[in-house]
């Protein structure tokens, strides 16, 4: 909210509708490196990919876990309302006032993007018991997010606009002694003819350039 104008303090007895997702089973950690793991060359998992059920029985959070928050969570004030099928998140409703004593924050009104918002002024704050099973809270800030669009239509090309002159393969094979209609001369450049600018670089071309006798093929690297 640092681009937000402070209009004072929420309501303390007004609503908060949120969700508070939980961290996959065995840590974040642990997720990040099977990741890793099935997208590097030479790894035992590389490429032996897990189905959606697969993962939610290596991942998803347990049973447990989504206890022990939600007996938190009410024990907070806060009410537990629902539980997503994979068990991803927790949903809550409850107050300000609670959600304020629950999560150790303040939560203010803000105006911003014409909007008039309540959100937490700080960083949230959990119980240790439960922090490691916590990978987010969101509803606290009730921003709703603006999609802004693209014109359908491109504008038309401005009065000085002209295509490209042609162009060399590398530079220096193609002399710039014409213009794009091969008959109309162009001058020196210092006594110089000079040469039309590459065309563009293909990827064996980038690639002999930059890697040289090597070849990156992506081991330790994940998309």
């Amino acid at each position: 909210m640092a681009h937000a104008k402070h209009t004072g303090q929420a309501d303390a007895n007004g609503a908060v509708n949120a969700r508070v997702y939980l961290a996959p089973n065995g840590g974040l950690a642990a997720e990040q490196a099977a990741v890793a793991a099935v997208s590097t060359p030479g790894s035992k998992s590389y490429r032996h990919f897990i189905t959606p059920a697969q993962y939610m029985a290596r991942f998803a959070p347990t049973t447990a876990t989504v206890g022990s928050v939600s007996a938190w969570l009410n024990a907070s004030g806060l009410k537990v309302t629902g539980v997503d099928s994979q068990r991803r998140y927790i949903s809550i409703h409850g107050t300000v006032a609670a959600a304020q004593q629950a999560f150790g924050v303040s939560i203010q009104r803000y105006s911003h993007d014409g909007q008039n918002v309540q959100a937490p002024s700080g960083a949230l704050a959990l119980p240790k018991a439960i922090a490691g099973s916590v990978l987010s809270v969101t509803g606290l800030d009730t921003s709703q997010r603006v999609n802004k669009t693209a014109a359908q239509t491109l504008p038309p090309p401005p009065a000085g606009f002209a295509n490209s002159r042609p162009c060399s393969i590398f530079y220096g094979q193609l002399a710039a002694k014409f213009e794009g209609d091969f008959k109309t001369k162009l001058p020196k450049f210092a006594g110089q003819t000079l040469s039309y600018a590459p065309c563009g670089y293909t990827g064996p071309q980038l690639r002999a350039a930059y890697e040289g006798n090597s070849f990156l093929d992506g081991t330790g690297v994940s998309v």
